[in-house]
């Protein structure tokens, strides 16, 4: 996660499996530490449900 706070302002983040765990199990607590990767997240799940409505 350290190699991130250089990239573009611009850039999505680089999420990892320690994000998703933390997002998990306090989403409010990883939004005001790393608010563009909750964001990112939020927009997975949106796409995911989104899919999985046109699927049925």
């Amino acid at each position: 996660m350290n190699q991130d706070r250089h990239r573009p302002a611009d850039s999505e983040p680089v999420i990892d499996e320690g994000f998703r765990a933390w997002y998990r199990t306090c989403p409010c607590c990883l939004g005001d530490a790393y608010p563009e990767v909750r964001r990112a997240l939020e927009r997975e799940e949106l796409l995911e449900a989104a899919r999985r409505a046109a699927e049925t």
